[in-house]
């Protein structure tokens, strides 16, 4: 039987903590941070009122934090939508309609983007940021 993912990822950092799992520039992580951070960010989704097979968009630019989203994601038994940032807000708008997201993990910087999706009268529920999956953010719209 194939192994998910997520698991084996899980079974890597158990087995070879130290190793570099993700490189982007200048920017490392080892197996077992990156193992961290996504159960952390997944704990975070899960207390966020994500269930299995809810979708969660993943609004990020090429970083190392951007595994760690797409792991934490699948640890928490979402389905990953991809949210461009060089995408308008009225297409972000109709692709949070469409795919039914409540839930969006970005980075910091990408928050202002998203909190103009509430002119538009569409904002997620709920906003996390990866770099710190522990600032889960309620969205007032």
């Amino acid at each position: 039987m194939a192994q998910l993912i997520h698991a084996w990822l899980s079974q890597h950092a158990a087995a070879t903590p130290s190793r570099e799992a993700v490189a982007y520039l200048d920017d490392t992580l080892t197996y077992a941070e990156l193992d961290a951070r996504a159960n952390q960010l997944a704990h975070t989704l899960v207390d966020s009122g994500v269930t299995g097979g809810d979708r969660v968009g993943i609004f990020r630019d090429k970083s190392i934090h951007r595994p760690v989203a797409l792991d934490g994601m699948l640890k928490a038994g979402a389905a990953y939508v991809p949210l461009d940032p060089a995408s308008g807000a009225e297409r972000l708008s109709g692709l949070l309609t469409a795919a039914g997201i409540r839930v969006v993990v970005s980075a910091r910087g990408k928050r202002r983007t998203l909190a103009t999706l509430a002119t538009l009268g569409n904002a997620p529920d709920v906003l996390i940021g990866v770099d710190n999956p522990a600032l889960a953010e309620r969205c007032v719209t």
